[in-house]
Formats: C-alpha cells, sequence, structure tokens
C-alpha cells in the first residue's frame, strides 16, 4: 500500500482542490504500479497544511518570502 504525502501551505488550496489533487496523484501512482508491478494498489494520499511561519525558504518564513516577492511587484 503507497502512501504518498504531500505538504501544502495553509490555505493553499481549496477542499475541492484538494480532492482533485488526491484523485490525480492517485491515479498517476495507480499508473505506474500497473506499468511496473501489473498490479492495482490501494493508495493513500495525505495532504498536510502547514502554518506559512512553519515554512523557511533561505532563512525566512514563507510569510516573509510572500510578503517581499510582493514589494517587489
Amino acid at each position: 500500500m503507497p502512501i504518498v504525502e504531500i505538504s501544502v501551505s495553509e490555505g493553499a488550496f481549496t477542499p475541492e482542490q484538494r480532492t482533485n489533487l488526491g484523485k490525480a496523484i492517485n491515479d498517476k501512482v495507480t499508473e505506474f504500479y500497473q506499468n511496473v508491478k501489473g498490479t492495482k494498489p490501494s493508495i493513500w494520499v495525505i495532504v498536510r497544511e502547514e502554518p506559512a511561519d512553519n515554512w523557511i525558504i533561505e532563512g525566512e518564513s514563507l510569510t516573509e518570502f510572500r510578503k517581499r516577492m510582493q514589494e517587489k511587484k
């Protein structure tokens, strides 16, 4: 049973988008397993939402990074 975990920043996707993402990942992993192993596994997709301040990019939080990117526009 493959488990696929994806971490995104909080609020990155609507519930519908998260479901669509999970379905797309499920389809691709199923296709891969069928091509490589000839089987169709039961796939779990976990989408974890983390607060933007938990993401650190080049030493600054995602919140700070986004703010800086907005200021550049």
